[in-house]
């Protein structure tokens, strides 16, 4: 049942009960509500929607993990601890690391399968339709009746914000729902399913449990894993790291991982760092570190690589790195040497930043400069 619909069932109902003037009420009330939905596009009941897509491509990169609603507020400055302001407008866009990944590969152009848990709610229909249209392979995702979908609250500093600069950062609390409900047997079945993939991808906004199942049978299936440990954990084990071919974290997550002060300007500070989870088992570090770019560990190798970001105008910084994770993962999965696709999945992520939301500021890889496209099958 649509919006316009619910309007005129719900007003003939009150008018045969013979009350007008709350069926009047009634009728600008509802209208007012389909009119919000309506602008989502999201029916009042939820209707079927496709499940898989994309399925007559073939999976180069299975991205295990989430699928949020991104609750945005855009506001001048970012508020203090127990301060209430006044943002300037809210949007919602898909989000969830997991996701904002999957997408960002696919535009760059290979075949994308994703491996997630949906509430079986307005935003879980919206959600896999969305990924659908993106041409995901939607096979692996999974609708649970009794969990809602997951939501980030993201408050984001617009351009000219506090100091007068480019704006653009942000704080998120996650609300993880159906995200939690994903579990290593979903797992199971879709690598099963996908088992001619080239490269695995998860994050931590997941169970555990499924997040490590990613790994180890990414890994026995002979798949480069990639695991971005956020949000990060102190007391992560040391299994995510042996099973991580390539461990991405950022300056803030990599001082939670190390238990220490990481210092994002100093280069030694970094590496020492990335050195220690290295001595943990993971064969590659690489840094993520904002407008400073990003920088490579690798266990095979002395000292680093450093790769700077495009110097641009930042307005939001949110989905940044995902973007660099999912571009830096279709790289991979065409054969490129890591060390170049590192250098070009940070200057698709600088393009990223120049506007707004996650997913909706993901451009098409034919969109890129011609020497960010990818090379051929």
């Amino acid at each position: 049942m649509y919006p316009s619909r619910l309007v005129a069932v719900a007003a003939t109902v009150l008018l045969q009960a013979g009350d007008r003037a709350f069926a009047f009420i009634a009728r600008s009330s509802v209208a007012a509500v389909a009119g919000q939905l309506a602008l989502k596009k999201v029916p009042l009941m939820r209707s079927p929607v496709p499940t898989m897509s994309g399925r007559d491509q073939h999976a180069e990169v299975i991205v295990v993990g989430s699928c949020n609603t991104d609750l945005m507020t855009y506001t001048s400055r970012l508020p203090s601890r127990g301060e209430t302001i006044t943002g300037s407008r809210f949007e919602t866009h898909n989000g969830g690391k997991g996701a904002n990944q999957a997408v960002m590969a696919r535009r760059m152009g290979v075949g994308v399968a994703m491996v997630a848990c949906l509430g079986d709610d307005w935003y879980g229909s919206d959600y896999v339709k969305s990924l659908c249209d993106d041409g995901i392979d939607c096979g692996s995702v999974r609708r649970d009746a009794g969990a809602a979908t997951g939501v980030a609250q993201i408050c984001v500093e617009e351009a000219g914000g506090s100091e007068g600069g480019g704006g653009g950062g942000n704080f998120i609390v996650i609300v993880p729902g159906a995200n939690y409900l994903l579990s290593p047997e979903d797992v199971a079945a879709a690598t099963n399913r996908l088992k001619d993939a080239k490269i695995i991808m998860c994050q931590s906004e997941v169970r555990p449990e499924a997040t490590l199942a990613a790994l180890e049978r990414g890994r026995a299936a002979g798949m480069t894993t990639i695991f971005n440990p956020a949000p990060a954990q102190a007391d992560l084990p040391d299994r995510y790291l042996e099973l991580s071919d390539i461990l991405c974290p950022n300056e803030t997550e990599l001082a939670l991982l190390c238990k220490g002060d990481i210092d994002p300007e100093d280069d030694e500070s970094v590496i020492a760092g990335a050195r220690e989870l290295l001595a943990r088992g993971a064969k590659n570090v690489v840094v993520t570190l904002g407008s400073n770019g990003c920088m490579l560990v690798s266990s095979t190798s002395e000292g680093c690589q450093r790769f700077p970001a495009d110097k641009v105008y930042a307005t939001d910084t949110v989905g940044a790195g995902d973007a660099f994770l999912g571009s830096l993962g279709a790289y991979l999965a065409r054969g490129m040497a890591l060390e170049d696709a590192i250098g070009k999945a940070v200057r698709v992520a600088s393009v990223t930043v120049t506007r707004a939301g996650a997913q909706p500021s993901y451009p098409q890889g034919g969109d890129l400069p011609p020497d960010l496209h990818l090379p051929p099958c």
